[in-house]
C-alpha cells in the first residue's frame, strides 16, 4: 500500500487517507492515461430467458407477474443472487413453475 501511495504522490495524485489500494491504483492508471478496468458482471448461473408462471390468482409484485401470468427472466435478474433465491423458493413451494 506504502508503495502504492509513493507512485501516486510521485505523479502528483493527492492520496486520500480513506482510499483502498484499487481506488489508488485506478488514480495511478488515470494519470498515466491507461484505460480503468471495469468489472466485470457476474454470469448468470441459468440461460436467460427462464420463463416462469405464476400459479396463484393473485399478483405478485416484487416479481412483477400477474395472476396466473407468465414473465420471462433478464440478464440482469438471472445475475441477481437475491432475485433468483426469491425465484426458487417460488418454484419450490408451488407458487411459479418454470417452463
Amino acid at each position: 500500500m506504502e508503495e502504492l501511495k509513493a507512485q501516486a504522490e510521485d505523479l502528483g495524485i493527492e492520496v486520500d487517507g480513506r482510499w483502498s489500494e484499487k481506488r489508488i491504483q485506478t488514480e495511478i492508471d488515470k494519470a498515466l492515461g491507461a484505460d480503468p478496468v471495469e468489472p466485470k458482471k457476474p454470469e448468470p448461473k441459468q440461460k436467460a430467458g427462464m420463463i416462469i408462471k405464476n400459479m396463484r390468482p393473485n399478483p405478485m409484485k416484487r416479481l412483477g407477474l400477474p395472476g396466473f401470468g407468465f414473465c420471462t427472466l433478464t440478464d440482469e435478474q438471472m445475475c441477481s443472487e437475491q432475485f433468483m433465491k426469491r425465484i426458487r423458493h417460488g418454484i419450490e413451494t408451488g407458487a411459479l413453475s418454470e417452463l
